[in-house]
């Protein structure tokens, strides 16, 4: 059990990869976790630092099945400052040999929201408020669960006709935003 000595402290509970082969716990490997959550870009993302010295590079393929599992919070008995979401990993950069049997790289990942809307596109017309159709769009196209929609958003006002031309789903909510 982990104690705290600073109000700013953290556990981190899980931090997996997960590939065709299985899971792998990568608390002990890994040297640096950044997640970047913005207003200005519509999906999660983040890279972690790697350590590796028990040849998990040569495991990953990067073809959009690898996923990493972040579980992180305050303590088991306050859930209050949990963060727990998984994350496509896409991309494998920096990679450095520090030494004769470990090698440290960076992954980069994003949330499945920008996979889904990178491969689909939205030609519909709408009657209804910007807020409705973009919740549509959430719903329908970009999978999103009905619980996760309870965000903090200003429900616009009016209805509306519009005919979104072929757009991606994210690309779709951004021109509704607008």
């Amino acid at each position: 059990m982990a104690s705290f000595t600073k109000s700013t402290s953290f556990e981190i509970k899980e931090l997996a990869i997960v590939t065709k082969a299985g899971k792998v716990d990568i608390r002990n490997i890994y040297g640096e976790l950044n997640i970047f959550d913005s207003v200005l870009v519509p999906v999660m993302s983040g890279n972690i630092l790697i350590q590796d010295s028990i040849g998990l590079s040569n495991k990953l393929v990067f073809d959009g099945s690898e996923v990493i599992l972040i579980d992180i919070g305050k303590s088991a008995k306050f859930p209050i400052a949990r963060f727990k979401k998984a994350f496509r990993i896409y991309k494998q950069s920096d990679r450095k040999n520090q030494n004769l049997t470990t090698q440290a790289y960076v992954l980069h990942f994003v949330s499945d929201e920008l996979l889904i809307s990178e491969q689909m596109r939205v030609n519909q017309s709408y009657e209804d408020t910007y807020s409705k159709i973009s919740m549509n769009i959430l719903e329908n196209y970009l999978e999103v669960p009905e619980n996760r929609l309870n965000g903090f958003y200003t429900s616009s006002l009016g209805l509306k006709k519009v005919v979104i031309p072929n757009l991606k789903p994210l690309d779709a909510i951004l021109w509704c935003c607008k």
